[in-house]
């Protein structure tokens, strides 16, 4: 297996995870519930995170070199991710408050739209 046709595995994989988790966004953005968030949750990204990891895990034990089988793939996500600070923590908290609540002025804002 070459190169680019690992990317378009990686590249399948990534718009399945993204269609199973998130639907059409653009539609749902835009026409079903534009104040809302719905069923996401914080942890949501997470959970793509290693579902993704276990894919690539599993192309790596298919694709390793003879020299390399039996060895750990090994992905620097955790670290990358302990990137961001406490402030930024603070903000999705926030964020993810205001996306979670559904005000009486988003509601009515939301009628006048559909009407």
């Amino acid at each position: 297996m070459d190169i680019k046709q690992i990317e378009k595995l990686c590249e399948s994989k990534e718009k399945e995870l993204m269609e199973k988790y998130y639907g059409n966004l653009v539609k749902e953005a835009a026409i079903e519930r534009p104040e809302e968030i719905g069923s996401y949750t914080k942890d949501l990204p997470l959970k793509i995170e290693a579902e993704f990891r276990l894919f690539l895990e599993e192309l790596w034990k298919e694709i390793a070199p003879d020299e390399l089988k039996g060895t750990p793939l090994v992905l620097e996500e955790r670290k990358l991710r302990k990137l961001m600070t406490d402030d930024d923590r603070e903000l999705i908290d926030e964020a993810y408050k205001d996306a979670s609540e559904r005000t009486l002025w988003k509601k009515s804002a939301n009628l006048i739209i559909r009407t």
